[in-house]
């Protein structure tokens, strides 16, 4: 990777990530899920604003069972989310929060895919109104520079990793919805701010 064609990828990103914070319709999100899998559902979500308020944060009960191994990174189980509201129940909420918004994801597609998972689960259509989705997993790679040679990208980063490079502090509750949400945006505003 040439060091001149990272240093203009990392400043677009820098741009991007300025034009974001700019927009006033801007939201963060952050699932946690059953799993990975094709038929794995979300089981908490979280949306917090530009200047961290939580505009939607709910337990979601799933159609099947949260697997121990889920629940070694989350820490949600199976008791947690017994009386909570199914998918099908919070999306009016949901979709409330995020209408006509910019909605900022670490891992938009992992975190997409699932919520499509979880409404097909409940046999609901999701439709969420949001104006635009913007991955913020993708443009820390290219702000953080790692390059691989054998897929020929920018290689992704985990959230955690990234608040470390950026030497921002780890919440508490890492891998919970709200704290993840809240950690996308302090690391969207680190990169704007070139850190």
């Amino acid at each position: 990777m040439n060091l001149n064609v990272w240093h203009s990828d990392r400043q677009e990103m820098i741009s991007r990530a300025r034009q974001v914070l700019a927009s006033d319709m801007v939201v963060y999100l952050d699932t946690e899920t059953t799993g990975l899998g094709s038929d794995d559902e979300v089981v908490e979500i979280s949306v917090v604003d530009a200047a961290g308020a939580v505009l939607f944060d709910s337990l979601v009960r799933p159609t099947k069972p949260i697997p121990p191994g889920a629940t070694g990174v989350h820490g949600i189980s199976d008791a947690d989310v017994a009386a909570a509201p199914a998918f099908d129940e919070i999306l009016p909420a949901l979709a409330g929060a995020l209408a006509g918004k910019v909605v900022v994801i670490y891992n938009r597609a992992f975190d997409l895919r699932l919520l499509r998972q979880s409404a097909r689960a409940r046999g609901v259509e999701l439709e969420l109104g949001a104006a635009k989705y913007w991955c913020a997993m993708e443009a820390y790679a290219v702000y953080y520079g790692a390059w691989n040679d054998y897929h020929g990208s920018y290689t992704w980063q985990q959230l955690g990793n990234a608040m470390r490079q950026l030497k921002l502090a780890l919440p508490a509750e890492l891998h919970r919805a709200r704290a993840d949400a809240e950690c996308t945006r302090l690391v969207v505003q680190a990169m704007a701010e070139g850190q």
